[in-house]
């Protein structure tokens, strides 16, 4: 299956992937439902790392590359389950950049029976296991500590949990946060005008965020509603927040939209004022909001698989939001919506048919970091 990149390999003598950081990908046709297909941002062949997150992780990794005085490798804490590893050490080693990991709550041998892990290693990345805890605030405690006292890893940038940039922290500016979304609000442009509606599942709401900033600019001819399907913890509160960092920088009104929080009243009433409740002038769509994970629908660490034509959804996201929707609101799936695929579940075997003569077979044995405590 095709990817936006025309060029599939790891080095940079053959291609630069942040030069494709604003490539469109497609908007298909796929039995009677249209999709945007950001899991065609793939540039190691479709089924391996893929999709929007992976754009920001390349523009955030060539940011540093560009501005560090001495761009020498990353640093991440995250769960062994997570895609962020592959996706952080391949970006790394594109750049020639040393990457390095924080995992807890496991060992050595165990850590590599996961796939995501695995696929890292053989991305040349190490580990640092924190052998009893495994709560992110702990992991992301533990990066600070190698950076503050590991003269390996000082120079390191520190790649945030989600591939993100916490608007509340220190370190990140008004100014980094829009140029952030920025660069995945361009992928609206491609949206086909005759598209009423908009599903896009909602799980860190990076990508939710991007989007919507890019529907303000852009404005689709004749996008009535969009549909936000919470995935994880409800982050309305995050993207309010970030649309306003946005307006401030942008000087666009990022918010032209009319709430419809249908399962958190509260926050709805917190977020409208008297302007928002009436039909805005000019351009305006409705946006809706579901919550799976608070009204307990589904877990986050749950999967639901599901299909559509030749599409297999990612279980942990657009599974459960397509499993939802066709449940639920089964009318919404017609030839004027569209539902935005974020990315796709990237699989070790599909990536090792481009780049086995490059890093060879699967290793076997867990990498790990080390520095004086």
């Amino acid at each position: 299956m095709e990817t936006i990149f025309d060029n599939l390999s790891i080095d940079r003598k053959d291609i630069k992937w942040e030069e494709h950081l604003y490539s469109l990908t497609p908007v298909e046709e796929v039995d009677g439902i249209w999709f945007k297909r950001e899991d065609k941002f793939a540039p190691l062949g479709y089924g391996g790392i893929n999709g929007s997150k992976l754009r920001q992780c390349i523009w955030l990794t060539s940011e540093y590359v560009k501005n560090a005085d001495n761009p020498v490798g990353i640093i991440s804490g995250t769960s062994v389950k997570s895609p962020q590893l592959p996706m952080g050490s391949a970006v790394a080693e594109h750049f020639g950049l040393d990457s390095v990991h924080v995992i807890g709550a496991t060992k050595p041998h165990i850590a590599m029976k996961h796939e995501n892990v695995a696929s890292a290693t053989w991305f040349n990345a190490k580990f640092f296991v924190n052998p009893n805890i495994a709560y992110n605030p702990v992991l992301q405690k533990k990066c600070q500590e190698i950076l503050n006292n590991s003269p390996e890893a000082r120079d390191f940038f520190y790649l945030e949990y989600g591939i993100t940039l916490d608007h509340k922290a220190k370190w990140n500016t008004a100014q980094r946060i829009e140029q952030f979304h920025y660069v995945g609000s361009e992928q609206v442009k491609n949206i086909p005008d005759h598209i009423e509606t908009l599903i896009i599942p909602a799980g860190s709401c990076n990508s939710c965020t991007s989007i919507l900033y890019g529907l303000a600019k852009y404005k689709p001819a004749n996008l009535k509603d969009v549909y936000l399907i919470g995935i994880g913890p409800n982050k309305i509160d995050f993207i309010e927040e970030r649309l306003d960092i946005i307006s401030n920088v942008s000087g666009i009104n990022t918010k032209p939209y009319i709430r419809q929080y249908h399962d958190s009243p509260k926050m709805m009433e917190k977020h409208n004022s008297p302007f928002d409740i009436e039909p805005l002038p000019n351009w305006n769509y409705n946006l809706h909001h579901y919550d799976l994970h608070t009204t307990k629908y589904v877990d986050y660490q749950d999967e639901m698989n599901y299909t559509h034509g030749d599409i297999d959804f990612h279980p942990t996201y657009e599974g459960k939001m397509m499993t939802y929707v066709n449940e639920k609101y089964p009318h919404l799936f017609n030839n004027k919506t569209m539902v935005w695929i974020v990315g796709s579940k990237p699989y070790k075997e599909k990536m090792y048919e481009i780049l086995n003569e490059r890093l060879g077979d699967f290793p076997t044995e867990l990498k790990e970091f080390h520095y004086a405590q």
